[in-house]
């Protein structure tokens, strides 16, 4: 696999295709094909950065705790409100047009249903689920003094 900004930028537009393409079709009916036409590019080069859809789904995944890590690490010095980051998360999720959207709960759904027929998914949700609750369980430690 490709490493350098190039290669980061390649894989984040084939990541943002994907979760267009999976939170329009489903997963099992967003051919790599579909996702290659939506990264306007060839299905071959997709190949070059990830092996199927499964690892495209870990990859969109493991983006979106990036995401949420960083969103979380930005707070750390604010009160906690879980209103305002539930409804900031959503502004961020409706307004996004970028590279990064934010995860269509749509499409959480169907990365579950599949986590339920692949493992390596199932794994990478698990994973996902832990690194949540851990950085949740951390915020909500917090002294009172820090909000």
């Amino acid at each position: 696999m490709s490493a350098g900004p190039r290669a980061d930028a390649q894989r984040r537009r084939i990541l943002a295709a994907a979760q267009k393409c999976f939170a329009e079709r489903g997963f099992p009916a967003a051919s790599m094909a579909s996702i290659a036409e939506t990264a306007e590019m060839s299905p071959g080069l997709i190949y070059r950065y990830f092996a199927g859809k499964a690892e495209i789904i870990q990859g969109i995944v493991r983006q979106q705790l990036a995401l949420m890590s960083a969103d979380l690490q930005a707070r750390r010095g604010e009160p906690f409100d879980l209103v305002a980051l539930l409804l900031d998360s959503h502004q961020h999720r409706c307004n996004s047009a970028g590279e990064q959207p934010g995860l269509d709960p749509g499409l959480l759904l169907e990365i579950a249903a599949e986590a339920s027929r692949d493992p390596a998914i199932r794994k990478t949700m698990r994973e996902f689920d832990n690194a949540v609750q851990s950085r949740i369980e951390d915020w909500l430690a917090r002294p009172v003094a820090q909000g």
